[in-house]
């Protein structure tokens, strides 16, 4: 087990109170980080990109809101990062994303969290590579710290990313505001109607084969939210 340790060479909290923030209109901050959060586990279970996901069934995110601690966390069952994407996710300039195909930026939630966290822990399994690292901001920086061939709690391939909310975000999130985000912005992949067509329990009706161009390709066998969707 190996440790390694960086910070940003800029003034990071002007940065993620001041200009990052401005990218997502008049979205609080909170809301604008968990949307990234969800836009990453989506990518990272996209068949499309990584075929090698195709056999692993349903793709599944699971949300789980711990207000007495101040807990939000989000699980995905995809393909995970490796040491070197894990530390480029902690870099406020480089990208491990594909250009023009996913529609998260990698990190991009972690980095909004700052704003309103006392850290942020992310857990990450992939074919090669298990680790974990944790971030926060320290004066005009954030330093993170990755330690390598170990997890926490995860227990598959995937990644976890877990906010510590500070004492006024604590009760920020809840099962109904969580319902909110999802269905406004995602909802083509909450549709009954299409996740049994993506399941192949219905065929493709009409008026939604502009929706199936986009999302039968990328999740074939549906996406597994939580709260009984």
């Amino acid at each position: 087990m190996t440790t390694s340790k960086g910070k940003s060479g800029f003034d990071i909290r002007h940065y993620v109170q001041s200009v990052l923030p401005l990218q997502y209109g008049h979205a609080e901050p909170q809301i604008a980080s968990f949307m990234e959060l969800i836009a990453n586990a989506l990518d990272a279970s996209r068949i499309d990109l990584y075929p090698s996901l195709r056999d692993a069934g349903a793709s599944k995110i699971e949300i789980i809101i711990d207000g007495g601690e101040g807990i939000l966390e989000v699980i995905d069952y995809g393909i995970g990062m490796d040491k070197d994407q894990l530390v480029k996710y902690h870099d406020f300039i480089a990208s491990t994303k594909k250009t023009g195909k996913e529609i998260g930026f990698a990190g991009q939630g972690a980095k909004l969290a700052l704003n309103f966290c006392s850290r942020v822990v992310t857990e990450t399994w992939s074919k090669s590579y298990k680790g974990y690292s944790e971030w926060q901001l320290e004066g005009d920086e954030a330093p993170w710290e990755i330690t390598d061939d170990r997890v926490l709690q995860l227990d598959h391939r995937g990644t976890k990313v877990s906010l510590y909310l500070d004492s006024e975000s604590k009760s920020f999130y809840t099962e109904e505001l969580i319902r909110e985000i999802l269905t406004e912005h995602y909802l083509p992949l909450l549709d009954p109607v299409l996740l049994k067509v993506y399941t192949g329990e219905t065929s493709v009706l009409e008026d939604k084969r502009s929706t199936l161009r986009i999302y039968k390709s990328i999740y074939d066998k549906g996406v597994s939210f939580p709260f009984g969707w």
